[in-house]
């Protein structure tokens, strides 16, 4: 199953950051996301009839697309191998996954590519449990992917203290430490607001490229409930032309930008 998934993986590496500090403690961008818009992509999900979680998790990979400039797009997808039997929410312990999400995002119009993200998922369901660091070796390669995408949906251990909130995301995702980024989205159970947060390495750096692809999660996310859903979604240029010039300073001599 995992061969025919990767087979001919392309190379899609994000820009290497000079002054990024690897034992930093990562850092984070909050993407900001209005009643309004939080509202509307609740709306729109209700109207394709998915979780709220596919509709987020196709603005995601839509936004690597743009910003990678192709549409053979792999994520990361952070999925729960939690026992499915009766009393299974109670049993602690880490049942988180990391593994590879690969989608073609060619010709989809927002109303195919959520679909798309769904079906896929529950393709991947039943092979969901295999190791991250397994699926490496099986590959002989372990660059499977650089960004990933999680999707929190708080029903237990929440504190009114919104705080402690953004420390267990921050902890949730340093469990996830080999990756150089991390997208989280999360339903707020106290305000049912959709809300996100972009964490990558610590060290200013990667502050640059961070910005950017925050701006670019905005401009998709408003793409989505401003746009005709069965219209094809094209190409999409989203990084500002300082933001590219900022990106493309990193490229440097080695050529290893987007």
């Amino acid at each position: 199953f995992w061969r025919d998934q990767m087979a001919s993986l392309p190379e899609a590496k994000v820009p290497e950051a000079s002054g990024a500090d690897e034992l930093a403690y990562p850092d984070m961008r909050v993407v900001t996301i209005d009643r309004s818009l939080s509202d509307q992509l609740k709306a729109f999900a209700q109207r394709e009839g998915v979780a709220l979680k596919f509709v987020l998790l196709g603005a995601h990979m839509k936004a690597l697309s743009a910003l990678l400039q192709s549409d053979d797009v792999v994520s990361g997808v952070v999925l729960n191998g939690r026992l499915e039997r009766a009393g299974g929410e109670e049993h602690i312990g880490m049942f988180l996954n990391s593994l590879p999400f690969r989608l073609n995002l060619a010709g989809h119009s927002w109303h195919s590519l959520v679909h798309a993200c769904m079906e896929h998922e529950r393709t991947l369901y039943p092979h969901r449990r295999m190791p991250l660091s397994n699926l490496q070796e099986l590959l002989e390669r372990r660059d499977l992917f650089e960004v990933a995408f999680n999707y929190v949906h708080f029903s237990q251990a929440w504190s009114k203290d919104e705080g402690q909130a953004l420390s267990l995301l921050k902890r949730e995702g340093s469990a996830i430490s080999s990756l150089s980024f991390l997208m989280t989205f999360m339903l707020n159970p106290q305000t049912s607001q959709v809300e996100g947060f972009f964490q990558f390495p610590g060290g200013v750096g990667w502050e640059p490229y961070a910005d950017a692809l925050v701006d670019s999660y905005q401009e998709v996310l408003t793409s989505i409930v401003s746009t005709d859903s069965t219209a094809e979604i094209g190409q999409m240029n989203l990084v500002s032309v300082t933001e590219s010039s900022r990106i493309n300073t990193w490229e440097g001599d080695d050529d290893n930008g987007f």
